[in-house]
Formats: C-alpha cells, sequence, structure tokens
C-alpha cells in the first residue's frame, strides 16, 4: 500500500509538471565570485569523478572536494522512514549532459522497486554571512550553498566545478527487513552508464507511525499568498489551490499539525514580501451590526484536510503587530482601517461579535474543538486583555501563542510556543499534558545556531527536533514555511532577517537539503519516543541509558566546533539504529572569519604588519604592508620545529585609534595533526589581554612555544586568533568580534630529522599498493595537513582512490616508532 502511494505521488508530480504547475525548467544559478583554484583543479585527471559525500558539508562550487573517493556506502532505515544520502560529482573539464538513475532494491528473495527513491541534483542559492533580526545588510559578500533538490534530472557538470547529489529513499511499511543494494547510475547523453555508485540498505525489524500519526506537533506556517504572487495567479481561484496541493502534500509528508489560517488583514506588518488578506471577509452592516463570510476560510480548512493536515486549526490574530483591523464599512462602501488597543471597548466590541458568530460556525463544521485564536510574540498584558474576552465570550474556546514565557499564561493556553532557550518547568509540563495541550519551541532570527538559515550547517536543521525532546517538548514551531520573494530560486537573501528564514522550500515544489535534514531530526525524535517505551517495557536499563545519554547531548543547545551538530546527530543516529558508531572524518580546519559588524573598520585597522619566529629549524618572516581582504591571512611558508623544541614568535600590529591592542589574543596549535584546535587540551598555546580594556602590550609581543614531545611529526598548522576585548574570549574557529586571524603552516619533525622525511626501508610499493615489512597503524594527511585517512594495525595500504596530489603516510608501529612515507598520487 505505501509503494502503491509513492508511486502515485510520483506521477502526480509528474503531471502537474506537465501542466506547467510545477516549475521544472532550467535556470542559471548566480554567480558568487568564487573563482577555482586552477592548480588545484589541475592535479586532476580530465575526466568525471563520483564519489559518496557528507550530507553535513556545504561543498563549494569551484572547488575541488575534501573527502575520500567512496564508491560504497550504507545507510540504515526503519520501515516508513525518509532517508537521504548524498553525493558528489566533479570536473576539471566540463562535461556533457549527465542523468541520474536509482536501481531497484535487491535482497535475496525480495526486490523493492526503483520507484521508491529518487536522485535528484543539488542547485547552488545565494546566501552571505548574515545571522540576525532586522534590515539585511548590502555590503555583506555573497557565497553560493548547494541547498536547492531540483527536479530537473539532467544537468552538465561545468569545468572546474562540484555539483552534489541528493538521494531520498522512501523504505516502504511493508518492506522486509534486511540488506539491500542499489546503485546509483550517473549517465552521459548517450544514456550510458560512465560513473556508478554502489548503496546498501539496511532495513531494521521496527516501523516508523505514518506522518499524520507522529507524536511530533510540527508547526510550520504556510503562506499561501507567495504562491500565487510567484505564479501570477487571482488568490484563491481553483488554478491557486491546484498549484498549492504539491507544496502541501509535501509539507503533511513531514506529519504537520497545524493549519494556518487569516483572521484579519496582515497580522505581521511588514515582515512579509506579500500581505497576508484574511480568510473571512468582516463586514460591518449599516445598522451596526456585524456580517462574515467565511467562503475562504472554510475552503482553506477544507483543501488541508484533503492533502493530509488537520489536527489543529490556528487562527491569526487577535493581537497583530500593529493592532489595525481591517473591515468592509457597508456605510461607507470601502474598507476601514480601526487602530485600537487590546484594553479599549472598541477591541472589546469587536471581538465579542467576531467570537460569537466564530463558534458557531466551527461548531457547524465539527472544527470547533481543534481550532485556537492564536498570537504571535505579543506582551503579556495583551495578551491577558485578550484572554479575558475569549472567556467572557466563549469560554471553552482555546488559545494559542508563540512568544516569551510568561507563568501568568502557562494555565491558559491550549498550544504555547517559547523562545529557544526558555523552558517549561517540569511540574508545568506534567500539568499542560494532563490536558491535552501542546508545549512546544520555535526558532526565528534571533538564534544564530541551530537554525534553519541557508548559512546554517545542513545537521542543524535535524538537531532542532531533538534539542526540543531533550528539553521535554512536544514539537517544534518556525514562522515560515514558503514566504518567497521575487527570486527564491537563485538568492535566498530578503530584505530582512537572515537569508533562508522566510522559506524552506523553493519553487517546483523543490525540497532542499534543510527541510529534508529537518524531517530526519522529525524521524529521530519519533524513534526516541519509540525505543523509551520499548525499552522501558522489557526492562532494557542500559539500552535505555546509552539512548538517554545520546539525546542528553541535545539538551543545552550549544554547539562550537569541537561539538558540531553533525557529531550530536550521527551518533544519535548510530544509537537508534544500532548501527556502528560513525566515523568523524575531518578533513579540513574549521573556519574562521569576521563578524558582519564593524567587519570593514577591522579590515582596515587591526591587522598585523608582521609575524616572525626565531628557534626553529626553519623559520619564517612575515611582513604586511596593507591589510587583508577579509581580516584573515594565510602565511605561505611554513615553521618546521621538532618535536620537544622550543621556538619564539614575534607579532608585530599595525598602529593607530582603532588598533589591536583593543583585542585580546588567543594562540593555538593542533599538536596531533588532525586538523582539530582542541581548546581543552594543550593545544590552546596562551589567551592573553585583559577584558574590556586597552591591552597596549599586544601591539609588539614575542610568545614562546614549546611544542610537546607527544606531538605528531606532519605538517599541521598553528592559528592566531584576535577578538574584541569587550567581547569573548578568543577561540579558533568561527565568527570574530571586530578581530583579526592568521593561520601559519607548522612541520613538526622528529628529532635530528629533516623537513621532510624520506620513504622508510621497511616500505615498498606494488603500483598503488604500499606494502610494510612490519604491522603498523597508519595516519594520512594531504598537502594541507589535513587527516584524510587512518587504519588500524596493517601491513598493506591501497591509494587506488586517491585524487591526484601531495600526500603524507604517518607509520606507527605498535612498539612507537614513527615512520613518514610521502607518496604523489
Amino acid at each position: 500500500m505505501e509503494r502503491t502511494k509513492f508511486f502515485f505521488l510520483m506521477l502526480f508530480l509528474a503531471f502537474v509538471v506537465g501542466k506547467g504547475i510545477a516549475q521544472t525548467d532550467d535556470y542559471n544559478e548566480l554567480d558568487d565570485g568564487i573563482r577555482a583554484d586552477v592548480e588545484s583543479w589541475n592535479k586532476l585527471e580530465n575526466r568525471l569523478y563520483a564519489s559518496w559525500a557528507s550530507r553535513d558539508v556545504h561543498y563549494v562550487k569551484t572547488a575541488v572536494p575534501q573527502l575520500k573517493m567512496k564508491s560504497d556506502t550504507t545507510v540504515y532505515a526503519w520501515r516508513g522512514e525518509r532517508v537521504s544520502v548524498e553525493a558528489v560529482l566533479f570536473s576539471p573539464v566540463a562535461t556533457e549532459k549527465l542523468s541520474l538513475r536509482l536501481s531497484e532494491w535487491r535482497k535475496k528473495g525480495a526486490t523493492i522497486p526503483a520507484t521508491q527513491g529518487s536522485a535528484r541534483f543539488l542547485r547552488y542559492v545565494l546566501t552571505d554571512g548574515f545571522k540576525a533580526c532586522g534590515k539585511h545588510p548590502d555590503n555583506l559578500p555573497p557565497y553560493l550553498v548547494p541547498d536547492v533538490i531540483d527536479l530537473e534530472n539532467s544537468l552538465r557538470v561545468e569545468a572546474m566545478t562540484t555539483r552534489p547529489v541528493w538521494v531520498t529513499l522512501e523504505v516502504p511499511r511493508d518492506a522486509e527487513a534486511g540488506e539491500y543494494t542499489l546503485t546509483l547510475d550517473i549517465l552521459n547523453d548517450g544514456n550510458a552508464v560512465v560513473e556508478q555508485l554502489n548503496l546498501r540498505v539496511k532495513i531494521q525489524d521496527k516501523t516508523l507511525p505514518t506522518p499524520e500519526n507522529q507524536a511530533f506537533h510540527l508547526d510550520f506556517w504556510q503562506q499561501p499568498y507567495s504562491v500565487s504572487r510567484y505564479y501570477g495567479v487571482e488568490r484563491w481561484s481553483d488554478r491557486h489551490f491546484e498549484l498549492l496541493r504539491p507544496y502541501m502534500e509535501l509539507l503533511a509528508r513531514a506529519g504537520q499539525s497545524v493549519v494556518s489560517a487569516i483572521l484579519f488583514y496582515e497580522p505581521w506588518g511588514d515582515q512579509s514580501h506579500d500581505k497576508f488578506s484574511p480568510m473571512i471577509q468582516t463586514t460591518k452592516k449599516r445598522d451596526g451590526s456585524w456580517a462574515y463570510d467565511y467562503t475562504i476560510f472554510d475552503r482553506w480548512v477544507e483543501f488541508m484536510e484533503s492533502c493530509g493536515i488537520s489536527k489543529q486549526i490556528d487562527c491569526y490574530s487577535m493581537i497583530p503587530w500593529d493592532m489595525t483591523f481591517r473591515y468592509f464599512d457597508e456605510a461607507k462602501g470601502k474598507d476601514v482601517d480601526l487602530k485600537t488597543t487590546t484594553s479599549s471597548a472598541e477591541y472589546k466590541a469587536l471581538w465579542k461579535a467576531f467570537l460569537t458568530s466564530f463558534a458557531a460556525h466551527l461548531k457547524e463544521k465539527g472544527w470547533f474543538e481543534k481550532t485556537l485564536i492564536a498570537m504571535d510574540e505579543r506582551g503579556l498584558q495583551n495578551m491577558l486583555d485578550a484572554y479575558a474576552i475569549v472567556q467572557e465570550t466563549v469560554p471553552d474556546m482555546k488559545m494559542a501563542l508563540a512568544g516569551n514565557y510568561h507563568a501568568e499564561l502557562v494555565d491558559k493556553l491550549g498550544d504555547y510556543c517559547i523562545a529557544f532557550g526558555q523552558n517549561f518547568s517540569a511540574t508545568e509540563l506534567k500539568n499542560r499534558r494532563a490536558k491535552g495541550w501542546f508545549s512546544t519551541f520555535y526558532t526565528c532570527c534571533t538564534e544564530k545556531h541551530p537554525n534553519i538559515f541557508t548559512n546554517s550547517l545542513p545537521a542543524e536543521a535535524a538537531y532542532l527536533p531533538i534539542f526540543g525532546i531533550a528539553n521535554d517538548f512536544d514539537g517544534y514551531l518556525h514562522w515560515s514555511w514558503l514566504n518567497w520573494h521575487d527570486t527564491p530560486l537563485t538568492d535566498s537573501r530578503f530584505r530582512l532577517f537572515s537569508p533562508g528564514d522566510t522559506y524552506v522550500i523553493y519553487p517546483g515544489p523543490r525540497s532542499s537539503v534543510r527541510w529534508e535534514r529537518f524531517i530526519e531530526g522529525v524521524e529521530q525524535a519519533e524513534k526516541i519516543r519509540i525505543l523509551r517505551e520499548e525499552y522501558k517495557k522489557n526492562g532494557d536499563t542500559e539500552a535505555l541509558k546509552k539512548l538517554n545519554d545520546a539525546v542528553a547531548a541535545f539538551k543545552s543547545g550549544i554547539l562550537t566546533y569541537m561539538e558540531p551538530a553533525s557529531k550530536r546527530v550521527n551518533y544519535l543516529e548510530s544509537v537508534l539504529n544500532n548501527a556502528p558508531e560513525p566515523v568523524i572524518e575531518v578533513l579540513d580546519y574549521c573556519d574562521v572569519m569576521l563578524e558582519d559588524n564593524n567587519r570593514d573598520v577591522a579590515i582596515q585597522k587591526r591587522w598585523l604588519t608582521t609575524l616572525k619566529s626565531t628557534g626553529a629549524t626553519q623559520n619564517i618572516d612575515y611582513s604586511a604592508s596593507s591589510p587583508s581582504v577579509n581580516g584573515y591571512v594565510v602565511v605561505n611558508d611554513p615553521i618546521v620545529v621538532e618535536r620537544g623544541a622550543t621556538f619564539h614568535l614575534q607579532t608585530v600590529a599595525t598602529q593607530n585609534g582603532d588598533d589591536l591592542s583593543w583585542c585580546r589574543i588567543g594562540i593555538f596549535a593542533d599538536w596531533n595533526c588532525d586538523s582539530i584546535f582542541d581548546t581543552t587540551t594543550n593545544e590552546k598555546i596562551t589567551i592573553q589581554g585583559s577584558a574590556k580594556t586597552q591591552n597596549t602590550n599586544l601591539l609588539n609581543r614575542t610568545y614562546t612555544i614549546r611544542v610537546p614531545e607527544t606531538a605528531k611529526p606532519g605538517q599541521t598548522r598553528l592559528r592566531i586568533c584576535y577578538n574584541d576585548a569587550w567581547g569573548d574570549i578568543p577561540q579558533p574557529c568561527g565568527e570574530l568580534m571586530k578581530g583579526f586571524a592568521m593561520d601559519i603552516p607548522l612541520e613538526i619533525v622528529e628529532k635530528e630529522t629533516k623537513v621532510t622525511t624520506a620513504q622508510q626501508p621497511f616500505t615498498q610499493w606494488q603500483g598503488d599498493t604500499l606494502q610494510l615489512a612490519r604491522h603498523a597503524r597508519l595516519f594520512v594527511y594531504n598537502s594541507a595537513g589535513a587527516l584524510v585517512d587512518q587504519t588500524g594495525e596493517t601491513d598493506t595500504y591501497s591509494v587506488a582512490n586517491y585524487l591526484r596530489g601531495t600526500y603524507v603516510i604517518l607509520a606507527v608501529e605498535p612498539n612507537g616508532m614513527r615512520s613518514q612515507i610521502k607518496f604523489v598520487k
């Protein structure tokens, strides 16, 4: 049955595409101005490359992806789960048009049709670094991220570009448990296979509830107005509803619980691109009485029910942001705006009349019990005024709020959604659940992370529902699902807020990486609920503790570069699926950059003119006569130093009225060559400077740095970070407040060895296979010093799947002996 439903959904989408309902025409991505590193691309053969990749990475369009080539991968899934996998295609030369094809899923004695999956190209959309509320600045450098899951199934890979591919698998609810195999085929214009990737799907003997039966309370507000404007059709026409259907069915597939309905014109002022027209026409008659036309409201609710969204109806708003209510005045023959307050007599009269009529209509339609009068981010006194009017007029009508926590409202609201970082008490949650009320949380432009902006890391979307479960919330709310501006397919920036905050689904309908990862988080939330019940019932305390410990890691909501969303999400996924723990592949160092506020001032005023080392095996002498373009500098030449040795590093800053003396400095080193600056260890070398004061001693200062005896030989990195003294303590990753950052290559060598250790006597090559005379653990680093692979003890190692370039293998024998083997692929 589930396979049939999925098949007919695909047929429906194909049908609406053929009618022009879904935009499937090819379109041109915008240029972000980031040019390809020709030298890196020239190291590759002139052909197409294909590999499985990480869903946690935004692969740069013009860069060779940092990954270990993989033609095989495995995913774990429950029946009824929607599973995603990512691959990348890249080529130094332009390709012909390519297309994608998934095979059927095969297991001994069983098959699942290929129609239970899809493979689509990811398209790039513009974003920037803005993560805040208010007006979007126009001076931030834009960049492209792969977020749009396209409908078009043929595309050329341009020369020196990367093109990610998104694979979606819908696991049938009646599938036999076990391991299935399938292939992702990349076809040329002649329909011949040019690359093939193998995928194993291990289906567990467990089943997720259908989306409409899931416990997680999901509330993404709908904006049907953007669809009519984007496609140029009349609001609420048959064509409008025809266009809306595939979008709302996609929303229902995630388990959406709530229908968003608009009572009066524009509850939110100027925060959306399209004005929200009322779904109920309110008329003041000549005799002073009121009349209401529910035609559009009824059609909207019934339409949403037909799409699979019918649990709850939230009606906005008794308290609009500008407290203006528009109605048609029959005597004046025109629309009239009533500007008022929640404490006025005219406000009370307006709403008592409306609520009386509305309640009667809802009861007639059978919708009264699931309908709530809803508000968004309104103050306590306004809420209490509105509550009093509702209680006086229709005492059993429920109310909802998405806003700040107020103890006075906890026992009054049937659906209370509070801001990220706020909490209900355990007693409050218990009492609210006893009444059948929902207690949820929301994110908006306020939270830099976790969030679902286009500049958010992909795993943050999956993190959010699990954060809710860790804090005992019933679900999640977001204020916008498809609140498009004029060019949503190519540029996610809007005149307000962070890019992508206004929508997570693209015209087409085209899904997004953000949306698919969010669905992943909802499914994990359902798995947590099911397994907790199972483990408690079976008395499996060990499994329950392991699960609860993994969930507890989400409770704080604090993400760092050492504890990113991906690390927690992927580990929890392994626990939920009884799968091997994920191997964390750190292929490059974390980014460090200036925050948007005062960025231009920092670039011009705060920078180093001199960086000089002494006492190392090989020293550097860096100088600059002008600032960098972005407040971040990478030194070309490395400092070469022996394990256990000490060297000195002198920093000299440019001097002016707003220089680096108004900062604090942090110096960090990656001593174990794992591409991570671990600030909980001796990799944090020093933090200097006092908070909230000028530190003139930082303008010209020499630091003594000792390389630990335990440091790993190899190419690694030293990082210097300045952060404004009125900001946080300098960290090696993320945004710096009005500061400066510099990376210095560091090569650590054994005592009394040269800069690059030659091939060791106990090794020899046989083609692409390294043969060792003795067993050793191997650590492989690329030319940037990033760890790309590691093994257990072995005496052979193949480099057949490596891209062209220079690499160093560190071999560590059981007795501690270390050797470096350099090879050029």
